[in-house]
């Protein structure tokens, strides 16, 4: 039998704490470090990563509406959800932030990421919810920069996580070149 990993402890105090850097968002500092970020990966990669802004509505709902029907996802999402999903993405959720990815000022691209805590890790995991890439784009090192890109954006990150249906076998061969592994989990649902 294997010995169980011992977990850091987590007091009370430091669970607000995060919960108030949650809510509270990145700091002024935070911020400039993930606007060098941006500026320097931009720079050298000549790939624009962005958030949102109420001006990309149309290009943002027609991009998620192809990915929602896609191989890459289990199911389709109903349009009424894509819209909400927008309102809450460009409303400065805590919980949800949204990029869109620009080629030659063109967006090509989206992700999706939330903030969650996990006890294995004893902090901060980003879930990339969702990643679009345009398909005469995939291929081309977009979905492996962004990856970049959010590792940089999230420096105290204890886990990036993500989902991948077992179909989307491009998408698992460049996740697991990124270093990332299998959850043994079965994940279960319950949606209200």
């Amino acid at each position: 039998m294997a010995k169980p990993i011992p977990l850091p402890d987590i007091t009370d105090e430091a669970a607000k704490e995060l919960e108030r850097d949650i809510k509270r968002g990145p700091t002024k500092l935070q911020k400039e470090i993930m606007e060098q970020n941006r500026a320097i990966f931009n720079q050298k990669r000549k790939v624009m990563i962005r958030d949102i802004v109420q001006e990309d509505k149309i290009v943002f709902l027609k991009m998620m509406e192809k990915f929602y029907s896609s191989k890459a996802v289990a199911h389709n999402v109903d349009k009424a959800i894509l819209e909400t999903i927008f309102k809450v993405a460009v409303s400065g959720s805590p919980y949800l932030r949204a990029l869109i990815i620009e080629d030659k000022e063109e967006p090509v691209g989206f992700a999706l990421l939330s903030f969650s805590f996990a006890t294995e890790v004893g902090g901060l995991v980003v879930l990339l919810e969702d990643l679009y890439i345009s398909e005469e784009l995939r291929g081309k090192g977009l979905g492996h920069k962004f990856m970049q890109f959010i590792e940089q954006e999230y420096p105290l990150a204890k886990r990036f996580r993500l989902e991948v249906a077992k179909e989307n076998t491009r998408a698992i061969d460049l996740y697991c070149k990124l270093g990332f592994e299998v959850l043994e989990y079965v994940q279960m649902v319950k949606n209200l």
